[in-house]
């Protein structure tokens, strides 16, 4: 049986939280950090930051260059690995499909761009009998519908047009694809930060008003924050944009 004292418990704990702010302080595009730099960004005292790195070195979460600076170090690569390994796709994005119809009431897709066109591998229906009826497989023009409208503004080249879609990292059209229905979605980014696809919502317009759009937005964001999380990419612009809108 274990003798630990519920103090030394909490310590124990918070100094897992205080080694886990230091890896989370790599940033995409940081290749090593130094130590003003982790303790800028964590808000921990230089000596607190040098005691905790030695355990991280030695488990191989981070490593000391030449320098004098800090990278991050194989183990998190293997973990990485192991994740992947394990990530199903289809089940994880179709799980978090099903979950926003529950919550919305609208059909779910997942779509990923084809050169000019945008195709859909993932859906779940509506429950409800008025409802568009696209299918996996099935391919939409880049030109029209709010899933095309997210590839155009997070694609490569990104379009001047689009700013408005980036910085709210949602698109909404009504009646592009067919007469009648309307969509919105937003982008799913991977761990380079690049799009990978994009999920939207669907169905009639009447059901698209405005109250019915700013009560889905969240939900649709929170969608695409799950699976991007998933596939390694960094949360921050999701998080912002739901703290913008009040939602956590």
């Amino acid at each position: 049986m274990g003798t630990e004292k519920p103090e030394d418990a909490e310590k124990s704990v918070a100094a897992v939280v205080r080694a886990l702010s230091l890896l989370n302080a790599f940033r995409a595009d940081d290749t090593e950090l130094t130590l003003a730099e982790l303790s800028k960004r964590t808000d921990l005292y230089k000596s607190t930051i040098l005691r905790l790195i030695a355990t991280l070195e030695r488990f191989g979460y981070l490593e000391r260059t030449t320098a004098g600076t800090y990278r991050i170090g194989a183990t998190p690569l293997r973990l990485a690995s192991l994740h992947k390994q394990a990530i199903h796709p289809a089940d994880m994005i179709l799980a978090a499909l099903r979950a926003a119809v529950e919550q919305t009431g609208e059909s779910a897709s997942y779509f990923v761009r084809q050169g000019d066109t945008r195709i859909l591998l993932y859906r779940a229906d509506s429950p409800r009998l008025l409802r568009d009826h696209l299918q996996p497989g099935d391919i939409v023009p880049l030109d029209r519908g709010a899933g095309s409208a997210i590839f155009r503004a997070f694609g490569s080249p990104q379009h001047a047009a689009e700013a408005g879609i980036r910085d709210r990292m949602v698109a909404i059209a009504r009646g592009e694809i067919e007469s009648g229905m309307a969509g919105m979605a937003a982008p799913v980014l991977d761990a380079a930060g690049r799009i990978a696809g994009a999920v939207t919502f669907s169905g009639p317009e009447f059901r698209f008003d405005q109250e019915a759009v700013d009560r889905m937005e969240p939900i649709l964001l929170r969608t695409v924050r799950s699976i991007s999380s998933r596939l390694g990419a960094e949360t921050s612009r999701f998080d912002a944009r739901l703290e913008a809108l009040g939602q956590d």
